[in-house]
């Protein structure tokens, strides 16, 4: 943690020293640290949060290999160089592989899969060099914070969405009272009285109809929320009521 405060001491003095200072180009001013102490996840948040806090960009490269060859490539080393078996089989044992595919802050990991023993690894091929020298871009952005923004965008895309398939079956349903009303009067033709009374009651529980259904989707309270084919459901709905409505009319 000291180690961490230190560095993060040193970022933000540097940024405050040449933030004036810093040459003209896409690398500008640039200070590359590398640390292979992070085989907790919670020792790679720790570095997110710094880069976060310094807007500074991180990426993780995960060396990924069998145990069993890297204790026998181990083995070949002698005296400092050479790792205690015991020592490599616990660190397996506890390291927390990165997991950008689920975990948001982890996105910017690289793996490269190290060649058995005694099979070398080009090094030159497997690591994304370009990667490398793009890693000062990606600055970590707060989690819960995008969390919170792609909320906010789903459910401005929802209520949009939701708007514009209301108002598709809103028309289909004044349709549907348009065709109703006009069968219902030609029926009465030879009754104006009771043509107009009729169409004028029709109308008004129509309306009323139609603003109910139109409100519970709105509300989320509907049957048809969630449903693949909301305004076909709907309107098929609307139209069956609607055709009860004339026949307690004219009954």
């Amino acid at each position: 943690e000291r180690a961490i405060e230190k560095v993060g001491s040193i970022l933000k003095q540097l940024r405050k020293e040449n933030q004036n200072k810093i040459p003209e180009g896409p690398w500008g001013l640039v200070l590359i640290i590398v640390d292979d102490n992070m085989y907790y996840r919670s020792m790679r948040a720790n570095i997110v949060k710094l880069a976060r806090s310094t807007g500074s960009g991180v990426g993780f490269l995960y060396l990924s290999a069998d145990i069993k060859s890297c204790i026998k490539r181990n083995n070949t080393r002698h005296g400092r160089d050479r790792v205690r078996d015991e020592t490599m089989i616990k660190m397996a044992k506890i390291l927390q592989p990165p997991l950008p595919e689920r975990i948001p802050w982890e996105r910017n990991t690289r793996t490269v899969n190290i060649r058995n023993f005694p099979e070398k690894t080009m090094w030159g091929k497997a690591v994304d060099w370009e990667w490398i020298s793009s890693i000062w871009k990606h600055v970590p952005v707060d989690v819960e914070e995008e969390k919170k923004q792609k909320a906010s965008q789903k459910r401005e895309g929802d209520k949009a969405n939701q708007e514009s398939l209301s108002h598709q079956a809103e028309i289909k349903m004044r349709k549907c009272v348009g065709r109703h009303m006009k069968s219902l009067g030609s029926r009465l033709q030879t009754n104006p009285n009771k043509k107009s009374r009729y169409l004028k009651a029709l109308a008004k529980q129509s309306m009323l109809l139609r603003r109910q259904m139109l409100t519970g989707y709105k509300n989320g309270t509907s049957e048809f929320t969630g449903s693949d084919d909301v305004v076909g459901l709907m309107v098929e709905q609307f139209d069956a009521k609607l055709t009860e409505m004339v026949k307690k009319l004219t009954l």
